[in-house]
């Protein structure tokens, strides 16, 4: 029973690919009066601490982030920082972004680092 258990776990873990997860609706899109440099020595950090370490790419006008679950490498979010004429851009994507019982803790990093 166990070992049906953990293989249904395993095999949900992977249904959310980080394709699929920039596909659905923002959680967040905020604006900020910081640069691109500034809100990522903010957040890369905040993000490393709660998660495992996040993957960063992109030029230094467009960032991406992407945020490893708790105990898998499975994608729980990704976060785009783009630099605009005024400070940043910045849209959050999230796994389970419908589900109101989520771990609010890249939402609330996100929001924190603004």
């Amino acid at each position: 029973m166990r070992l049906l258990a953990l293989l249904g776990v395993m095999a949900l873990a992977g249904c959310a690919t980080t394709e699929r997860i920039e596909k659905r609706p923002p959680s967040m899109d905020a604006i900020s009066g910081k640069s691109v440099a500034q809100y990522m020595s903010c957040i890369v950090p905040k993000l490393g601490k709660i998660r495992r370490e996040p993957v960063v790419d992109g030029t230094p006008a467009r960032q991406r982030i992407v945020v490893p679950q708790f105990t898998s490498p499975a994608t729980a979010a990704v976060i785009f920082v783009n630099e605009t004429s005024r400070g940043i851009n910045v849209v959050l994507h999230e796994r389970s972004s419908n589900n109101p019982f989520r771990p609010r803790d890249i939402y609330n990093s996100v929001k924190e680092c603004l």
